[in-house]
């Protein structure tokens, strides 16, 4: 038991709660720099294609391998201490990062190692403490409405944030667009001391107690493995720099990068507000299915002719296809502990998906530096058809959990006949 939290006599801190909110889309901005960005800068000094995907795939390798190597000994820590010590913590981690970025500027080829490395590293401290953070400040009654607004700044975020920091890099510099990230992570410091949070007593991270636990339950256990499988199958992809590479490549430009990426992002809501209102649990799996057709297919065409029209094809059906798995698949992945009343193993679930995804994502982008140094175009065209694929697998996946476990708990009816 991660914490031990009492749901039905908690109080929310309403100040904690607007803080530990904008420090989370604070968090999403700088992201979008850090790495988004990154990418685009990486193109700047790469000496061809295979050497800027090696660039890129070596940061990323780097910050999953440290993910992968701290996130459960952070976790430990988490559980021994005040949560908000270690969140404020990854803020300064972070806010270092960027003041290097500031430093480095053309020179940041030399520190990629290092970058990978500093963000693995926070975004390790980030997440073990945040996951907790949010189920002990925010109460049971508020929780559904923090997520609602909390996807709403990030949808928003989106759209806006990457064409002002792409238009920014390309009539300014890197470093002068990472001096203004560097003073709003700073800003970020500042709001985190506004959280109030306290080690609860009788907290223990015990994944051997989780696991047994949850296996007591059969029914848990079932949607568990189930989710764990979706993923897999969607963190082994890599597929959001697979795109950023192929966008950069194509188009040379950081605002073209954040130009489609905003268009997409409004394209992207409105595809959510049709599918909320216009669809169920019980009548969506076609849905699912569609969207990994159209994402395999524009893979396929991306492939085999790549230009500025097949990259934006590929990018239309990665933003809306997404939109639609991650809504769900977030709210089943974190929604299945709370339906079955396991408040206080919700840690572990987490940490257990953390590592899941540390491990999926370091075999994808170890994959991928391979493809670079072999340097022929035909294999990198096939990783990203295969990594297309699994994408796409992940869609047709939670589809059919969504109409195993959360359609049929829905319709009494259909689970008599399932007994019967």
């Amino acid at each position: 038991m991660a914490y031990c939290y009492d749901i039905n006599h908690a109080t929310s801190d309403k100040r904690s709660e607007k803080a530990l909110f904008w420090c989370h889309n604070i968090f999403n901005i700088a992201g979008v720099f850090i790495s988004t960005f990154l990418v685009a800068h990486i193109y700047g000094f790469a000496t061809d294609v295979y050497d800027y995907i090696f660039k890129v795939c070596s940061y990323y390798l780097a910050e999953y391998i440290t993910m992968l190597i701290f996130y459960y000994l952070i976790a430990k820590l988490v559980e021994k201490t005040n949560r908000v010590n270690i969140f404020r913590l990854s803020l300064v981690i972070r806010t270092t990062l960027v003041i290097l970025y500031v430093f480095y500027g053309q020179q940041i080829a030399k520190i990629l190692f290092l970058a990978g490395f500093i963000k693995g590293f926070s975004d390790a401290c980030y997440y073990s403490s945040y996951n907790v953070l949010k189920q002990e400040l925010i109460s049971r009654k508020t929780i559904g409405k923090y997520s609602a607004n909390i996807y709403i700044a990030a949808k928003s975020i989106d759209i806006i944030c990457p064409v002002i920091l792409g238009a920014l890099i390309d009539i300014s510099t890197y470093s002068t667009v990472a001096i203004i990230i560097g003073v709003i992570c700073f800003i970020q410091i500042c709001i985190s001391l506004l959280i109030k949070s306290e080690k609860p007593q009788n907290s223990k991270l015990d994944m051997r107690g989780f696991f047994k636990k949850i296996k007591a339950n059969p029914q848990v256990y079932k949607q568990l493995k189930f989710i764990y499988f979706v993923s897999f199958l969607y963190n082994a992809t890599i597929i959001s720099a697979v795109l950023n590479i192929c966008i950069m490549i194509q188009f040379e430009s950081s605002f073209s990068l954040g130009l489609i990426t905003s268009i997409l992002a409004i394209a992207s809501i409105f595809t959510i507000f049709i599918v909320r209102r216009y669809t169920k649990p019980t009548n969506r799996l076609w849905l699912f299915i569609v969207s990994a057709i159209c994402l395999t297919t524009a893979s396929i065409l991306l492939g085999f002719a790549p230009s500025k029209t097949t990259v934006i094809i590929y990018h239309a059906s990665i933003a809306i296809g997404e939109i639609i798995f991650k809504i769900y698949y977030d709210a089943y992945r974190n929604g299945i502990l709370k339906e079955a009343g396991l408040y206080s193993e919700i840690a572990e679930h987490h940490t257990f998906m953390e590592s899941l995804f540390a491990i999926v994502r370091t075999i994808g982008f170890g994959i991928a530096i391979l493809v670079a140094l072999s340097q022929k175009l035909f294999l990198f065209n096939a990783f990203l058809i295969v990594v297309s694929m699994l994408y796409s697998a992940a869609f047709v996946s939670l589809g059919y959990y969504e109409r195993k476990y959360i359609a049929s708990a829905q319709n009494p009816q259909s689970q008599t006949k399932d007994k019967e």
